[in-house]
């Protein structure tokens, strides 16, 4: 009997979109309209300040895997993606199925447009392992 790959299971709306699941962050707080790459910037030279993290830009080319978030790192011992956003922009789908696929495996997703919004999401992340750290002393 022939092997056949495992069908992934993707997130569909109605209409057959892959769409976020609930879980990936997106908060709006300070939308910023500048170059993406300079986003990246202000957010890297932030996070390079946050204790227990860990971030590193991914660069995209020709021989990069599609969909991979812009930043892929480590808080508080938690995998975290993150895709950086203009204002109005939105992810494409392969860059959904990644961040979908990252919350399925335990860790945090999130689209992020400014400085603001990722103090918002260390902040979710803090507070949720801060629960957990309680939880198991229990």
């Amino acid at each position: 009997m022939p092997k056949t790959k495992p069908i992934k299971k993707l997130h569909l709306s109605q209409n057959n979109k892959v769409v976020l699941l609930p879980e990936v962050m997106d908060f709006h707080l300070d939308d910023d309209d500048r170059l993406e790459k300079k986003i990246q910037k202000s957010i890297m030279d932030f996070l390079k300040t946050v204790h227990c993290s860990n971030f590193a830009k991914i660069q995209q080319g020709p021989m990069s895997k599609s969909g991979v978030s812009d930043l892929n790192g480590c808080y508080l011992g938690r995998s975290v993606v993150i895709e950086i956003k203009r204002k109005k922009g939105k992810p494409t789908p392969l860059q959904i199925l990644y961040l979908n696929a990252n919350i399925k495996a335990g860790g945090y997703s999130a689209i992020a447009r400014s400085v603001a919004d990722i103090k918002e999401i260390l902040k979710v992340i803090g507070r949720e392992n801060a629960k957990t750290e309680r939880a198991s002393v229990r």
